[in-house]
């Protein structure tokens, strides 16, 4: 390991006494030794800040921050402000990475010279203690420029809007801090992050294992707070058709896309005053960014689900979001009040 880069490890953790010691594990058994770990308890009631701790005097590159509670962006704003390593990943608290996962994007970033590199991802159980990389073939990655990330990130094909899959050179966004405050902040950080790099590199390893449980933030009920979303989406749609003209139709149908998952989601599971505002955000994007059935047809650099997804929704927005709901999105299992 002598000779190689230090990779800084941020750890978000809030109230997950269950699986802090884990997470911790699996970042520390790395192949990957040349590392410094920053966990930021935000402000947890439970045992995860005094186990956190515990972690701290068992090896010496942990460090722990504890502060009162502000949100996982203002959790990872804190490591950044920090952090030391030429490289950065961030790990969510309550889930695991394998134990070849620096040392394989690390690897990755020196064979195609990209300027971040992101792996796939692996749903795992709410009891599960160990999660191991899955590599069924050999992979040598592939890179793409900024303009081509972008439409793959507004497509979701390969790169999506989440943060922790991701190995980046700190010196490119040690400053790019996520905005506190806010729901599902990824959206908002992925695209300017993309956009901060000349090249982008993807392998097909699993090397992460996304842990599904009941309490966590993507399971809480459904409220107005989960419009931060939509929002992201819009600034990024904003963002892409200042930027990037060949794009326009897809960052457009995007918008579109997302407002028919959340208008079943506010007719169905908001009430009152709340529903009403729901439903007059989504109108207005509605009206704000228009779609037409035959340029939605005709439109380039769309998936061919998106694209027959607006285009029935140019007919029917109602029966579009429907569609999605019950044949895309696998119907009311995906709904909690």
């Amino acid at each position: 390991m002598i000779g190689k880069p230090l990779v800084s490890v941020i750890v978000p953790v809030y109230n997950i006494e269950k699986y802090v010691d884990a997470c911790i594990s699996s970042i520390i058994d790395q192949t990957y030794k040349n590392i410094e770990i920053i966990i930021v308890d935000d402000g947890s009631v439970d045992d995860s800040g005094r186990l956190s701790d515990e972690w701290e005097k068992r090896d010496h590159r942990i460090k722990v921050i504890h502060q009162e509670n502000k949100g996982v962006s203002a959790a990872r704003n804190a490591a950044m402000r920090i952090c030391t390593g030429e490289y950065l990943i961030f790990v969510d608290g309550d889930d695991m990475i394998s134990n070849d996962m620096i040392e394989s994007l690390y690897q990755a970033s020196q064979k195609t010279k990209a300027d971040c590199i992101f792996c796939q991802y692996e749903i795992i159980g709410p009891n599960e203690k160990e999660f191991h990389s899955t590599k069924e073939i050999e992979d040598e990655g592939f890179i793409v420029n900024t303009e081509e990330a972008q439409l793959r990130l507004l497509n979701h094909i390969d790169i999506v809007s989440v943060v922790w899959n991701g190995f980046y050179k700190t010196a490119l966004i040690k400053d790019l801090l996520f905005i506190e405050g806010k729901k599902n902040e990824d959206v908002m950080w992925r695209y300017l992050e993309i956009e901060r790099c000349k090249t982008i590199g993807y392998i097909s390893y699993k090397l992460y294992g996304y842990r599904m449980r009941e309490d966590s933030l993507m399971h809480q009920k459904f409220s107005l707070k989960d419009f931060d979303n939509l929002e992201g989406t819009v600034n990024r749609a904003d963002y892409i058709i200042k930027h990037y003209e060949n794009l326009r139709d897809t960052a457009i149908t995007n918008i579109i896309s997302d407002c028919t998952t959340y208008y079943i989601r506010a007719k169905k599971l908001l009430e009152g005053e709340e529903k009403k505002e729901a439903l007059l955000r989504i109108r207005y994007y509605r009206k704000k960014y228009p779609v037409k059935f035959k340029e939605v047809m005709k439109a380039k650099n769309l998936s061919k689900g998106r694209k027959y997804l607006v285009a029935l929704a140019c007919i029917s927005f109602p029966l579009a979001s429907y569609v999605k709901f019950w044949i895309i999105d696998g119907g009311n299992k995906n709904l909690k009040r």
